[in-house]
């Protein structure tokens, strides 16, 4: 036979369980939609070994329907600590609905002048979200694809651990 006080604790112990886990999932249901401004948003993880000067991370799925909004193209870089530059190269080709390409070679600021991270985060890994073009409109409505590839002159590039890209409209 279980006493009283122990029924009563148990019971409260379960409530609490059970508002605690209502709190946290409105609470991610309301985060996840205050993204309003997200056309896309994508980030690749990429090998712990570093990345390879030939090796290309696409992003194939991005499809636009809105050509008359403006919109701001992120690429956001995740990296380490022990990352050795200042500085980040990288190569950006476009893919436009009709076939046609663009490539641009896009230089991204990691570190201030007195050598300290830029970026937010804690412990080994800062995180990066650099605007590329600013209030730009998409030529054409459809699916576009862009291809990263870095452009740091290493065989293996160590200490960039993600790259991503995000649209996001005004």
């Amino acid at each position: 036979m279980i006493p009283l006080i122990f029924k009563k604790t148990l019971k409260l112990k379960v409530n609490l369980i059970k508002y605690l886990s209502v709190v946290f999932f409105t609470l991610l249901i309301i985060s996840s939609a205050c993204d309003t401004k997200k056309v896309y948003d994508s980030n690749f993880t990429l090998p712990a070994d570093g990345w390879k000067n030939n090796s290309a991370v696409v992003f194939n799925d991005v499809l636009i329907s809105d050509t008359t909004a403006l919109q701001n193209f992120y690429i956001k870089v995740r990296n380490a600590d022990d990352y050795r530059y200042s500085n980040f190269y990288l190569f950006l080709t476009t893919k436009l609905p009709n076939g046609k390409l663009s490539r641009d070679t896009i230089e991204i600021k990691l570190a201030g002048l007195n050598g300290q991270w830029l970026g937010k985060g804690f412990g080994h890994f800062k995180d990066n979200q650099v605007l590329i073009r600013k209030a730009m409109r998409f030529p054409a409505s459809g699916k576009y694809e862009f291809t990263l590839e870095q452009a740091m002159r290493e065989e293996l590039l160590k200490g960039i651990a993600n790259i991503g890209i995000r649209i996001e409209k005004l």
